[in-house]
């Protein structure tokens, strides 16, 4: 295979002279006698193989592919080494911005490059028509706006040939950047590989990674000690002007409590909130108040039609936008990461239109809304959909729904509804004890 010289540099070295005019007070010099002189330089050269570009450094043998060079190409795929001279250059790292705004490449296989851990910044920003993806085998990085506004639909370690619109996130991933995938409006399912039982490593999550994913339908966290920015899904709902409807993503995996806890214990932090179980009981409702303030300020009310999945916490708190089941779910949830003993807070609801906690402050029970009660009561449709009981009486206090176990599924169908007066004369459910007189 032959390769074609594009251009060459060289990296001058840097040296230090010695600078006999420089002394000290008692005449010694403030200078070594010899000159301190930089490694020797090395000779960069660029070259063009098969329309691509790589710039080699002899001294590493190691190549960085550059980009394209004028052609149009249309299918990427990327090597594991090069060969320039008889030499063997291993293709160790892809340039910033190498391929942004190509208007011709629809995949890219990185599947076979086994040297490169990192999708550097920019790498497929604007990239029109990218719609595959194969990761390298020990990706570690995708950095900030590696894929953003760009139409893919399928990312993953090995074939290319999938077309389900799915990405998977490798478990060797440690980080991914700011808008890494941005506007990528045609991902339908995201899933977080779990953690490989050979290594172990967080995975860090930027600002913004997956923002205005409107397509998304699902995300599935399946990776632990999962550490991310609160905004990474901001906008990734669809809105149909035509039906004037919402529709958004929902969430499972054995690592989603661990995603929504992250963000839970940010929140609590920046609000300055923490509950102390010796406080007074005009402490600890202070406490429970403020929660309620700072979460009604923090989401915003959506309509049913969005909240579809309305049990669902992750989904809630990644797109600040709930109805009172999220709020509640999402307060409830709060409390416990906050230091509220499990048997000081209860979801709630009327199993008819509305959801909402009772709390303990003291021995005394008190009902909050963190929604407000955003007034869905009358709505049909909803009553309808979610398959409420029409002949319960409208935010009647006496009923309940308990959710303590599925507070963070989508699954509102497993709920035991029970009169707010018999669960207490049990003194027990789910193994805690529970005690003290509602507040009339």
């Amino acid at each position: 295979m032959n390769f074609k010289r594009f251009t060459a540099g060289v990296l001058a070295a840097a040296t230090v002279f010695a600078a006999s005019a420089s002394i000290s007070d008692n005449g010694v010099s403030l200078f070594a006698d010899k000159a301190i002189t930089a490694e020797a330089a090395t000779n960069y050269e660029e070259v063009v193989y098969g329309n691509l570009r790589y710039t080699l450094n002899p001294n590493k043998k190691v190549a960085e592919l550059s980009g394209v060079n004028y052609q149009p190409l249309e299918n990427l795929k990327i090597h594991n080494e090069v060969i320039w001279h008889g030499v063997t250059y291993k293709v160790k790292s892809i340039k910033n911005n190498a391929f942004k705004d190509n208007g011709y490449l629809k995949t890219v296989d990185l599947s076979c490059a086994e040297e490169i851990d990192t999708i550097p910044s920019g790498a497929f920003q604007g990239c029109k028509k990218l719609a595959k993806v194969s990761f390298p085998p020990k990706i570690k990085y995708i950095l900030s706006s590696a894929f953003e506004n760009t139409p893919l639909e399928c990312a993953k370690v090995g074939s290319i040939s999938n077309n389900d619109n799915t990405v998977t996130i490798p478990n060797t991933v440690t980080t991914i950047g700011m808008n890494a995938f941005k506007d990528c409006k045609k991902i339908k399912n995201l899933v977080f590989e779990a953690t490989s039982s050979s290594s172990f490593s967080n995975l860090m999550v930027s600002t913004h990674a997956f923002m205005n994913n409107t397509g998304l339908r699902n995300v599935t966290f399946n990776r632990k000690d999962f550490k991310t920015a609160r905004d990474i899904f901001e906008g990734s709902y669809t809105y149909d002007a035509s039906t004037k409807k919402n529709t958004a993503f929902t969430c499972d995996g054995s690592a989603a409590p661990d995603y929504v806890r992250n963000i839970y214990k940010m929140l609590l932090s920046e609000w300055g909130l923490s509950f102390n179980k010796s406080a007074s009981e005009d402490a600890q409702k202070k406490f429970f108040n403020d929660l309620q303030v700072k979460l009604s300020q923090y989401m915003k009310r959506g309509d049913y039609e969005i909240q579809s999945q309305e049990g669902c916490a992750a989904t809630v708190i990644s797109l600040k936008m709930g109805t009172c089941g999220g709020f509640a779910r999402v307060f409830y949830e709060m409390c416990l990461q906050a230091g509220v003993p499990e048997s000081n807070i209860l979801f709630a609801g009327d199993n008819h239109c509305h959801a909402w906690n009772y709390v303990k402050a003291g021995d005394l029970w008190y009902n909050i809304d963190a929604s407000n009660n955003i007034g869905l009561c009358g709505c049909d449709e909803f009553i309808t959909k979610m398959n409420f009981d029409r002949g319960v009486e409208e935010h009647d206090p006496h009923n309940w729904i308990a959710s303590v176990k599925n507070s963070i599924s989508a699954d509102d169908q497993n709920h035991v509804t029970k009169k707010f007066d018999a669960f207490f004369e049990s003194g027990s459910e789910w193994e805690i004890s529970y005690s003290g007189s509602r507040v009339w």
